[in-house]
């Protein structure tokens, strides 16, 4: 069984259009068992901090509940019609 999950970042995953082909995609799996669309959060900077390192996402916004919501109802959209269109 595949559990796919999806992080929404702002400026780099949360295209609609994509959102809607990875629907198209995650539907023609037989195996795919669930679907989890997780917000961006910036939790781990204080870790990197910590480190010394880097954080390769510095300054970008923690995604929020709506544009997740959106996300998700857009990727089983695209399941939905993926799995119509057999």
């Amino acid at each position: 069984p595949i559990w796919a999950r999806h992080v929404v970042v702002e400026g780099y995953t949360d295209q609609e259009d994509d959102h809607y082909r990875l629907g198209l995609f995650l539907g023609t799996l037989k195996s795919l068992k669930a679907l989890d669309v997780l917000a961006y959060h910036t939790m781990g900077v204080k870790k990197y901090e910590e480190l010394g390192i880097p954080y390769p996402l510095d300054g970008v916004k923690p995604t929020s509940q709506e544009k997740k919501n959106a996300a998700r109802a857009k990727i089983l959209e695209g399941i939905k019609d993926a799995r119509k269109n057999k």
